[in-house]
């Protein structure tokens, strides 16, 4: 649009749940009472939990994800160039040496996004306070788009146990000069695993009974609590 900046930085602070502004909580992660009550969140959550719920909007834990013990961890390879505009909705991801602990503009950590099949969390992983999850890029590339929270076949990538970072049944390797490629599992090749988990500052936020929601499937039918004549 003409005269208007269609830039963005890399990091999605000011649409982020826990950093909004006029979001449901404070930058701080703790509930803007002086906005939003307890109650009016919960009911809030309650009636969009098919985002922020089923497609890990709001996400229980956040993760490194560790490629094998070489000390190198999933990273977005953006660095500080803008992303997640219109012009730009694409980034790449590599392994870079694992940080100790989180900081502001990572790229490194992650959760599960996404509806799965039957319409619940989750079928695909997305980077941490940002727009983008993994993709299947050309030439079997492993990439990053924004997220699609209906749960493409694109970007329906989920970590193993056994078998580490996984798109439906091939397993993802990395190359020599870092970057991650879609393959035939086997081989001897380094396994992905979760490392650091922890829980993000958004979750920490809810109501007691609204993190009991999120940690325990519970059918929609039973979801909401039963309703009391107000005054």
């Amino acid at each position: 649009l003409r005269g208007m900046s269609t830039s963005r930085p890399r990091r999605c602070r000011d649409s982020s749940p826990q950093n909004s502004r006029h979001g449901l909580l404070a930058s701080t992660g703790h509930p803007r009472h002086s906005f939003v009550s307890s109650s009016a969140r919960d009911r809030y959550l309650r009636r969009f939990r098919y985002i922020y719920r089923d497609a890990g909007v709001l996400p229980t834990e956040i993760f490194q994800i560790e490629y094998g013990d070489a000390g190198l961890c999933l990273d977005l390879a953006g660095g500080t160039r803008e992303w997640g505009s219109a012009l730009q909705p694409y980034d790449t991801v590599t392994a870079t040496p694992c940080e100790p602990g989180r900081k502001r503009d990572s790229g490194q950590w992650w959760h599960l996004s996404n509806r799965g099949t039957d319409g619940k969390c989750c079928s695909g992983l997305k980077a941490w306070n940002t727009d983008q999850c993994l993709i299947q890029g050309k030439r079997s590339a492993v990439e990053t788009s924004v997220c699609n929270l209906a749960g493409p076949r694109h970007q329906r990538f989920r970590l193993d146990a056994t078998r580490g970072l996984l798109f439906g049944e091939q397993c993802v390797s990395k190359a020599a000069d870092g970057h991650l490629a879609i393959g035939a599992c086997g081989g001897g090749a380094a396994v992905w695993r979760k490392r650091r988990r922890s829980r993000p500052a958004e979750f920490n936020a809810l109501s007691a009974a609204m993190q009991r929601r999120w940690l325990s499937p519970i059918a929609d039918s039973d979801f909401d609590p039963p309703r009391v004549a107000e005054l």
